[in-house]
């Protein structure tokens, strides 16, 4: 077991415009953390820098993420001199739509999710199904889509871990359809004991551990003892042990105040119910 920071622990500062994306592997290293993994919603262009912010310009439009080469080279400079590893790249997407537009784009999109996780070094890429729990149909769409771009995926290197993460995936027996369809050396589980409905936790935990790829820790709030108030670190940790789990577990931090001292609280808890 390896510990991770997600890009997501500093998502106040991202949307803020008080840091960049390319700034988190350095944020990380200074807290001691060798491992990162990224998220795209964050992957904006910068803001013009000197005698360009002088002059007027203005940084390029478009609501969605900067895959531009420049992008891309700053992102992979920046965290290569940080000494980070990058441990996962991560996008969201809804693999369930019907208009074959919407699905070409869908295919285009992960595409280049994977083409820019292999630049990156990022062995996962992160997914999430979309659509709504338990639609047949829609399942069927969202496999179908896989399958299109799994070979894609493996030829570059680069596994890809569906995220517990509503819709489709609420169901536990969604999430193991999807991956006995595959295996788990082409697509995996990103679990993220969070994300469970009320009363599943440890079933869930018992059933995605086995196949999980990546993992992330979400941490909002620590009680007196240092333990998170609405997840059970302990029993969560259990289980990905008794799996076997060797990956890396990625702290999201989604709690008030200053994120370097939630995401100090949350190793501390790992590391302590990892070794116990």
């Amino acid at each position: 077991m390896q510990i991770a920071v997600s890009s997501w622990s500093f998502h106040a500062p991202l949307y803020a415009g008080q840091m960049e994306l390319s700034d988190v592997p350095l944020a990380a290293f200074e807290l001691g953390v060798r491992l990162v993994e990224l998220n795209d919603r964050f992957l904006k262009p910068s803001p013009p820098r000197g005698l360009a912010r002088l002059w007027g310009a203005k940084p390029a439009q478009g609501s969605g993420p900067d895959y531009g080469r420049e992008s891309l080279l700053r992102l992979r400079h920046k965290r290569l001199r940080s000494g980070t590893r990058l441990v996962c790249w991560t996008i969201d997407t809804d693999l369930t739509r019907e208009a074959e537009e919407e699905r070409s784009a869908q295919r285009a999109y992960i595409g280049t999710a994977i083409e820019a996780a292999r630049f990156l070094g990022a062995p996962i890429l992160r997914l999430t199904l979309g659509g709504e729990s338990g639609d047949r149909a829609a399942l069927g769409r969202a496999t179908d889509l896989l399958r299109s771009v799994a070979p894609v995926a493996i030829a570059s290197g680069v596994r890809l871990a569906i995220e517990n993460h509503g819709g489709l995936s609420s169901d536990l027996g969604t999430l193991e359809e999807v991956v006995g369809a595959f295996g788990v050396k082409q697509v995996g589980v990103c679990l993220d004991a969070s994300h469970f409905r009320e009363g599943e936790h440890a079933e869930g935990m018992r059933r995605l551990a086995p196949l999980a790829i990546h993992v992330h820790a979400m941490a909002r709030a620590f009680d007196a003892n240092g333990e998170e108030t609405s997840i059970d670190y302990g029993m969560s940790l259990t289980a990905l042990r008794q799996a076997g789990y060797d990956g890396a577990i990625s702290i999201e931090y989604g709690g008030d105040g200053d994120p370097r001292e939630g995401i100090l609280k949350a190793k501390t808890l790992i590391e302590k119910h990892w070794a116990s």
